[in-house]
C-alpha cells in the first residue's frame, strides 16, 4: 500500500514533463495517434498542434483486422492522417474529413483553448451514422494540472499525516507511538491504527 501511494506522484510529475515536453514539440510539429480499439477497431484519436491537446471518440468501424492496433502519424498538414490512413488501406473517405483540421489548427478555439463539440450524424461521407465528439484542452492546463497535483500529494496535511502514521509517529505532532497505546503523551491526540 505504501508504494501506490508514494508512487502516484512521481507518475503525475513524470506526466508534467511529458505533457511540457509535447507542449513544445507541439509548436514545430503536429501528432496525431489513432487507436483502434474493441472488436470492431473503432477510430479514437488522441492529437498534438500549436500547443492543444485533442481528444477524438467516434463510432467509425474499421473491422476486426485493424482493432486493438495504433498508428502514429507526425507533420505540419492535417491532410497527412487521412493520406496514412489510406496507405494503410484504411480508406473510409474520398478527401479530407470535414471533422479534420483544414489547417494547422485544432477545431474551434474554445475559451483559452478549452473546448468540447460533437458532430451531427454523418460527419463523414457515405456512412451516414458517423459520428465525432472531441474535446481540446491546452497543454499549459495539463502540465499545471499534473504538476500541481503531484507536489499537493506530496506534501498535503493528509500525506504528512499518513507518513507520519506509517513510521509509527503521532499524526498530530510526529511523537514517537512505539510505546504508547491509547494517546500521544506528547499532544494528547488519540492514536489511529495502521492499516
Amino acid at each position: 500500500m505504501r508504494g501506490k501511494r508514494s508512487a502516484s506522484p512521481w507518475v503525475l510529475l513524470a506526466l508534467a514533463a511529458l505533457f511540457g515536453a509535447l507542449w513544445v514539440r507541439s509548436l514545430y510539429v503536429g501528432d496525431v495517434l489513432a487507436f483502434f480499439p474493441g472488436g470492431e477497431g473503432r477510430l479514437q484519436v488522441i492529437a498534438s498542434s500549436d500547443g492543444r491537446l485533442c481528444i477524438f471518440f467516434s463510432n467509425i468501424r474499421f473491422g476486426a483486422e485493424r482493432s486493438w492496433t495504433a498508428l502514429h502519424v507526425a507533420g505540419d498538414d492535417p491532410q497527412l492522417f487521412a493520406d496514412h490512413l489510406e496507405q494503410h488501406h484504411l480508406r473510409v473517405w474520398p478527401t479530407t474529413p470535414s471533422w479534420l483540421p483544414q489547417s494547422s489548427t485544432f477545431p474551434a478555439d474554445g475559451v483559452l483553448g478549452f473546448s468540447v463539440a460533437a458532430s451531427q450524424a454523418g460527419v463523414v461521407g457515405g456512412m451516414p451514422n458517423s459520428q465525432l465528439s472531441y474535446a481540446t484542452i491546452p497543454h499549459w492546463a495539463a502540465v499545471a494540472l499534473c504538476g500541481l497535483a503531484g507536489p499537493w500529494m506530496l506534501l498535503s496535511p493528509r500525506a504528512r499525516r499518513a507518513r507520519r502514521r506509517e513510521k509509527g509517529l503521532c499524526e498530530q505532532c510526529g511523537y514517537d507511538l512505539r510505546a504508547s497505546r491509547d494517546r500521544c503523551p506528547e499532544c494528547g491526540a488519540a492514536i489511529q491504527p495502521v492499516g
